[in-house]
């Protein structure tokens, strides 16, 4: 299993453990939903640090809203 696929199975999880969906994450992130969808259907093999680094601080950010 490739590093990308497991970052893909992990934003995958998070997305059904706080019940989103990509279309949520890109308006939460800013992130373009191409970019999200291509990166999540793998049609494209990587994804910025950059990209990646700014999921996991809205993931962080909206738990903690949560709780």
């Amino acid at each position: 299993m490739k590093f990308s696929d497991v970052i893909r199975k992990r934003i995958k999880y998070y997305l059904d453990d706080r019940n989103m969906s990509i279309w949520s994450l890109c308006r939460l992130t800013g992130i373009p939903c191409s970019t999200l969808s291509t990166f999540m259907s793998s049609k494209t093999k990587l994804i910025k640090l950059d990209t990646l680094l700014l999921i996991c601080e809205r993931f962080w950010h909206y738990a903690i809203r949560i709780f």
